[in-house]
């Protein structure tokens, strides 16, 4: 998000603990575009996104649905 200011950044964790500390961070640091959202992937319905990375949460089968569900078509 530091680099690309242009850029909007949107971080989806089910875990409230984390998405705390990363708002938290993105505050310290005055980051403008990014924010995190304490959220499962499933219920996320904010917007889509233009490009969607995932950490191995899941096995691929059950992944790239919710990933559909988030990415611009």
């Amino acid at each position: 998000a530091m680099s690309c200011p242009k850029v909007s950044f949107t971080g989806i964790d089910a875990r409230r603990k984390k998405v705390e500390a990363i708002n938290d961070m993105i505050d310290t640091l005055h980051i403008q575009n990014a924010q995190a959202v304490w959220v499962r992937v499933e219920d996320y319905a904010l917007g889509k996104a233009d490009i969607v990375t995932a950490r191995a949460v899941a096995h691929v089968d059950i992944l790239i649905p919710w990933m559909l569900q988030v990415v611009k078509k």
